[in-house]
């Protein structure tokens, strides 16, 4: 490509870097991950899903966080990535300095949350969890529990608010207090905004993924992807009943099928094209709007 470069290859998206050093393009493939690792199996149209579901968000809450959005319009965004086989899975960022950190927030109890509480934890990442609370129940208030932001193939460790501090200043950013703090508030208020939306929609955000960067000013920024079935857990209201899992809009068929066929990763047609309309149907009660390829 004449002015981008490939510059990073994630578990889902290519990374490219203009010229000029000033932006970023993410690039959505159909590959799906799963316990850390990329299956040999796609999911149709998930890369399109995923970035136009984030293009969505990065305009709706561009009053409640800074962030480094410019366009996944690939008319708009021309050059070589005008081409078909880039329709709809491109988006273009302003260039931050990354932050070493997954903000994750919760507002139910599910997932590895519920497994440690289940097991008898009482404290998860620094916050102290009331008695009685049931399996994928409402948490009395949204919680912050960050994380690392690990490597392919290894696992996130979770951190309390001062340690997500002292990450952030050995990785060499000064000012790692204000920084965590931006981070943090920022994430809650991300979050309550996307969970009264998503409710008024006939969904329930059960958690969500964020993450941040600094700018050329040093202005903490909201980049990556944002509350997408494959960085947030989404629930239809209509299948939610407290002390049940209920189905997850994402990529959880394919996780229970490798679990109940021994690990198998090639994963048949049939629960593939299944996962694939969760996406959609995620994309299009959000989004308001039939999707098309």
């Amino acid at each position: 490509m004449s002015s981008w470069k490939k510059v990073a290859t994630g578990k889902v998206r290519d990374i490219f870097e203009s010229s000029d050093g000033n932006r970023i393009m993410l690039v959505a493939s159909d590959h799906v991950s799963a316990f850390d690792e990329i299956l040999p199996v796609e999911i149709p149209d998930k890369g399109k899903i995923l970035t136009q579901i984030s293009g969505f968000w990065f305009h709706q809450t561009e009053g409640v966080a800074p962030n480094a959005f410019l366009s996944c319009d690939n008319d708009e965004i021309g050059g070589d990535f005008a081409d078909k086989s880039f329709h709809k899975r491109c988006t273009m960022m302003k260039k931050l300095t990354m932050l070493p950190i997954e903000a994750i927030v919760r507002g139910y109890i599910t997932g590895s949350l519920w497994k440690a509480y289940e097991n008898g934890t009482r404290e998860f990442c620094g916050v102290e969890l009331p008695e009685d609370l049931r399996k994928s129940g409402s948490l009395p208030s949204p919680i912050f529990t960050p994380t690392t932001k690990a490597p392919i193939g290894e696992h996130d460790q979770n951190l309390t608010f001062e340690e997500m501090i002292e990450h952030i200043r050995k990785a060499g950013f000064s000012d790692a207090e204000f920084i965590a703090k931006r981070v943090r508030d920022y994430s809650m208020e991300l979050y309550k905004f996307g969970r009264r939306y998503a409710y008024n929609h006939g969904i329930i955000l059960a958690d969500s993924k964020f993450e941040f960067g600094l700018d050329k000013h040093g202005i903490v920024t909201l980049a990556d992807e944002l509350m997408t079935p494959d960085s947030s857990r989404f629930w239809k209201i209509d299948d939610y009943e407290v002390g049940k899992e209920p189905p997850s809009m994402d990529k959880q068929i394919v996780r229970d099928w490798i679990k109940d066929n021994k690990g198998d990763k090639n994963i048949p047609e049939k629960v593939l094209e299944r996962t694939r309309g969760r996406y959609i149907e995620c994309y299009e009660k959000l989004v308001g709007e039939r999707f098309t390829p």
